[in-house]
Formats: structure tokens, sequence, C-alpha cells
């Protein structure tokens, strides 16, 4: 974690001493600057969390200082310390964005020991959500990225898929693939001539074959063994089981020329 600072701003030299002895056991340096002038060149050459500036000093008052703190530093929590007088102003600048938390004069030790440790917690608090925001956009544009590749993958392997479709389409073979249930994965023309149907992908086998051919097919796919069986109907019928990485995924039935 960056190294905590406190840049205290006041035109009193002894309102700097006093809150410099207040905060010396705290878990941050305390840095001090008498003008507005000197503060803006502190914040130039140290990186500061926290501000606490007195609204009312002769060069500059504190909230034009902590307006210009904001625009040129605007992760800085902007706090002020004032008197009663001005708690009208002070306000305003609270709605406004200015300021983050107000300090009446004179102050509770407590009290400004407590909203400054908490003016830390929130400056944290909120860095920590821009570097938690920034991870998930990152990992969201991984995420995107990943998803069109995937995408063009997909893409690819359908084009793959119908060029293929279309050349077991064109072969001058009857022939049918199945899978491991005896359903139609896909068929080609020369089948529907023969068969003077139209088969759908999904279709049972049994439509189309009679029932001693598809025992017979269930028996070559349990013994993984190519088998040439005669349908009553269709005639020989040449199957071969497909295996993949030593499993039987389907089988290609071949009607025969009669």
């Amino acid at each position: 974690m960056e190294a905590k600072k406190l840049l205290c701003v006041d035109d009193e030299t002894s309102v700097l001493q006093s809150l410099s002895r207040l905060l010396r056991h705290q878990d941050y340096e305390v840095l001090t600057a008498s003008s507005a002038e000197e503060a803006l060149e502190m914040l130039r050459t140290h990186y500061v969390q926290v501000v606490m500036v007195d609204q009312r000093m002769p060069d500059m008052g504190g909230i034009k200082l902590l307006q210009i703190i904001k625009e040129k530093y605007p992760d800085i929590v902007r706090t002020v310390l004032s008197g009663f007088a001005d708690v009208a102003t002070i306000l305003e600048a609270i709605n406004n964005g200015e300021v983050y938390r107000y300090l009446g004069k004179p102050w509770n030790d407590e009290e400004i020991k407590v909203t400054l440790r908490q003016c830390f917690e929130h400056y944290f608090l909120k860095q920590s959500n821009v570097q938690l925001m920034k991870k998930v956009e990152a990992q969201c544009e991984d995420l995107m990225n990943l998803n069109s590749r995937l995408g063009k993958k997909l893409k690819d392997k359908r084009s793959s898929f119908d060029r293929a479709h279309v050349f077991f389409n064109h072969m001058p073979s009857s022939s049918i693939c199945i899978d491991n249930d005896l359903n139609v994965v896909f068929s080609s023309h020369a089948v529907e001539q023969v068969l003077k149907r139209h088969v759908n992908s999904g279709d049972q086998l049994s439509q189309y074959m009679s029932e001693q051919s598809i025992v017979a097919f269930r028996k070559a796919l349990k013994s993984r063994e190519a088998v040439l069986v005669e349908d009553a109907c269709l005639g020989a019928l040449a199957f071969r089981p497909v295996v993949e990485e030593s499993d039987v995924v389907g089988a290609v039935i071949r009607i025969e020329d009669r």
C-alpha cells in the first residue's frame, strides 16, 4: 500500500503546530502549508491522499483552494476546518462535491482523528473500487475475445459440417449415417431415391428398415463388426460401425446396388 500522507493548510502557524502534535502518532505522515500557494507546491512534489484546509486564509479561501485541488487532483479527499460562521458556505461546498467532510473550530481531538481516519478509508476504498472495476473490465474484454474466438471456431466447424453434408449428398452410393441409438444423423439423396420418401435427421432407423435388420445392426454395434445384412425390402445392406478414440459413435449403412 502507498505511504499515507495528510496535508494541513492554515495561515496560523500555531494551528499547524497543534495539529502536528495531535496527529503525530497516527499511521500517516502530516505535511503542513501556511498558504494556498505553498499547499499547491506541496501537492506537486508529494503524493497526498487527504487535504485539510482552513476556510479563512488571507491569500485564498479554503473552499476556493479545494476547488482547485479537486480540478487538478480529483482523487484527493478534501476536508475543511472552519468556524460556525461559515457553515452555509461549507454546506454548499459539500453539496457540490468539493468537500468530503467539515470540521468546526475549535475542534474536538477525537473527532478530528476519527474523521481523518474515515477520510483515508474513503480514499483507499475508492482506489480499490477503481482497481476492481479495471480488473472486471479486463476480464470482460478477455471473455469477449474468447467468445469471439469460440464463435469463429464454431462457424468454421459449421462450415466444415455443411461442406461435408453437401459432399455426402452428392455421393453416388445410397448411404445413411446413424448414431448409437439407431437414429438417423443424415442421409444422402440417393437413399431417398431408393426409399421414395424423405429421410429426416433424428428419425428412428426402424421407420425405414425391417425389424430383422435392426436386430442385426444392434448386435454389430455391440461387437464393433462390419456386417452385410439382407433386408426384406431394401436388399443387401452393408453396415460399418464408426469408432472414434476407441468408442463406437455410430455407423454408416450403405444400400447395395440391386
